[in-house]
């Protein structure tokens, strides 16, 4: 199976569409038109029994909105404080691994994404290029850190030690 990969025209080309999404729905189908099934799979999919998943797609199903028809919002400010980061939003990009394989680049991209727009972005433990590329590619972004520990106590005693000098 050959594994479907945007060329630079492709990509410039998803970019400009993206004013053209009403709402989530439409984005979804869109990148599931563009990604292979493994791709695809990966970035949907959720481990072991996907419980987890369930759970939390009842728990955002729950959430409703009022809405505010004709009230002014333009001076609403949403921003909250978090690690003593200013955040536009209390959003924050889910760590994602391996997103090299999806697009060059991408994790350095999404990291000065969330920065510029002023939102938190969670690392991936396996993350490529790795805490110093991410670091290097938004030294002013709210980057956090997720790590899988498993088994040897020693090792991850030494990741937890250097992060702060790798993401400072």
């Amino acid at each position: 199976m050959q594994e479907k990969v945007a060329a630079p025209q492709a990509a410039e080309q998803i970019q400009a569409s993206v004013t053209e999404f009403m709402n989530l729905h439409e984005f979804v189908a869109k990148a599931r038109q563009n990604l292979s099934q493994n791709h695809w799979d990966y970035i949907v999919g959720a481990a072991e029994t996907e419980t987890t998943l369930r759970r939390n797609r009842m728990a955002l199903d729950a959430i409703a909105f009022r809405p505010r028809v004709l009230t002014d919002v333009s001076k609403v400010d949403a921003s909250v404080e978090h690690f003593g980061h200013k955040m536009r939003l209390p959003v924050m990009l889910a760590p994602v691994g391996s997103l090299e394989s999806f697009h060059p680049g991408a994790a350095g991209e999404i990291v000065r994404a969330t920065g510029a727009f002023g939102i938190a972005h969670m690392m991936s433990s396996v993350t490529d290029p790795g805490l110093e590329g991410v670091a290097q590619a938004a030294p002013d972004a709210l980057r956090i850190f997720q790590l899988y520990v498993r088994g040897d106590n020693e090792k991850y005693g030494k990741v937890i030690r250097s992060i702060g000098t790798k993401l400072d």
